[in-house]
C-alpha cells in the first residue's frame, strides 16, 4: 500500500475550524453538506474530530461557489472534483485557477441581450423561442442567477409594455404562461433527499401574482427542500392544514398586490400564524410586504428582500432541524 505524505494534497489534517475559514462555509452548514448529501467524507482523529486535507478543501470551494450560482447540491455532491472544476470554469472562469494551459474563455452572456430576445420573442408571439431563450440562460449561468438577471427583469419588463399598450393581452399571456412552463420544469427537474424537510410554497388568498410563489419554490428546490407548490390564492385555513399534513418546517408566500387589498393579506398571514403555531416558519416576500413589516416581525413572521436572503434562511432552518 502506497504511503501518503505528511504534505501531500489528500493527508488530512485540517479541522473543521480552519476548513470554514478557506472556504468561507460556516461550520454547521459543512456537517450538514456531510450527513445530507454526502459531498465529503472527511476522516477522524482519534478523539474523533474531523480532519480534511487540501483535496477536500479544493473540492468544499467549488461546491460552494457551484452552489452559491444555483446549482442543486445534491447533484454537485455526485460529481467527481475534476468535474466541478469544469463546471466552474464555465459558470465563472474568474473564480477557477488553471495552472496548465490557457484560461477558459470568459462567458459571453449578456442579460440584457437575453431579456430583449425574449420581449420580441413574446411581440411575435413565439412561445417556443421564447421558453428557448430562457432555459439557455439557466443553463448558461444557473438557476438562481438566471432569476435574477433574465426572468425578474422580464416578466416586469412585459408588465410594463402591456401597461403603456406596447403589448396586448394576448402577448402578456403567451409570456406569463412560458414562463410558468420554465420555472414548473425546473421545479419538476429538481431533486431532493427522501429525508428532505417539507416547505410550502404559495400565495394567501387574495394575491392572484404567483410568480414570486414560483421562483421562491425554485430557490427552495436548488437548496434541496421537498417542496409542495399550490399555486396562488390559497386560504389560511387551508395553509394551515396542508403544513400540517406534509410536516411542513416552513411556508413561503409571496406579496405583491399593493393596490386592491393589501389589508386582505396581511390577515391571511396573521391567521396563517395563529392557526400554524410557533413552530412552523413563515417566510414572505415581494413588493407588499413594505407595508406591514413591523407587524409581521411582531407576529414572528420572517421578511426577506432577495432569493439570496431567502436561500440563506433555508438553510439556517434546515441546518437547526437537524
Amino acid at each position: 500500500m502506497p504511503t501518503i505524505r505528511d504534505d501531500s494534497p489528500t493527508t488530512p489534517r485540517h479541522p473543521i475550524r480552519v476548513v470554514a475559514e478557506k472556504t468561507g462555509i460556516t461550520a454547521a452548514t459543512l456537517r450538514a453538506w456531510e450527513r445530507r448529501h454526502r459531498a465529503i467524507a472527511p476522516r477522524r482523529s482519534a478523539g474523533s474530530q474531523r480532519l480534511y486535507s487540501d483535496a477536500d478543501i479544493e473540492r468544499l470551494r467549488l461546491i460552494g461557489q457551484l452552489a452559491a450560482a444555483g446549482y442543486p447540491l445534491a447533484n454537485l455532491a455526485r460529481q467527481a472534483t475534476s468535474t466541478l472544476a469544469r463546471l466552474l470554469a464555465e459558470v465563472a472562469p474568474d473564480a477557477v485557477e488553471v495552472p496548465d494551459g490557457p484560461r477558459p474563455a470568459a462567458s459571453t452572456f449578456n442579460s440584457a441581450a437575453a431579456v430583449a430576445r425574449m420581449m420580441q420573442d413574446a411581440r411575435d408571439l413565439d412561445a417556443k423561442s421564447l421558453r428557448a431563450t430562457v432555459t439557455a440562460a439557466i443553463f448558461e449561468v444557473g438557476p438562481l442567477p438566471a432569476l435574477d438577471a433574465v426572468v425578474s427583469p422580464f416578466l416586469r419588463a412585459v408588465g410594463d409594455a402591456w401597461a403603456c399598450g406596447d403589448i396586448g393581452v394576448a402577448h402578456e399571456h403567451l409570456a406569463s404562461a412560458a414562463m410558468r412552463d420554465v420555472l414548473g420544469w425546473l421545479l419538476q427537474n429538481s431533486t431532493h433527499d427522501r429525508k428532505a424537510p417539507a416547505v410550502v410554497a404559495t400565495t394567501p388568498a387574495g394575491e392572484l401574482h404567483e410568480f414570486g410563489a414560483m421562483m421562491a419554490a425554485v430557490v427552495a428546490a436548488v437548496a434541496g427542500w421537498r417542496v409542495l407548490y399550490l399555486g396562488p390564492n390559497v386560504p389560511a385555513a387551508e395553509l394551515v392544514r396542508i403544513a400540517k399534513e406534509s410536516r411542513a418546517r416552513a411556508v413561503l408566500a409571496s406579496l405583491s398586490n399593493r393596490e386592491d387589498a393589501p389589508a386582505v393579506l396581511r390577515d391571511e398571514l396573521l391567521r396563517l400564524r395563529d392557526g400554524a403555531g410557533s413552530r412552523l416558519h413563515i417566510i414572505v416576500g415581494g413588493a407588499a410586504t413594505e407595508d406591514h413589516r413591523l407587524t409581521f416581525r411582531r407576529a414572528g413572521i420572517e421578511l426577506v428582500e432577495s432569493r439570496a436572503a431567502l436561500r440563506q434562511a433555508l438553510d439556517a432552518i434546515w441546518t437547526r432541524s437537524t
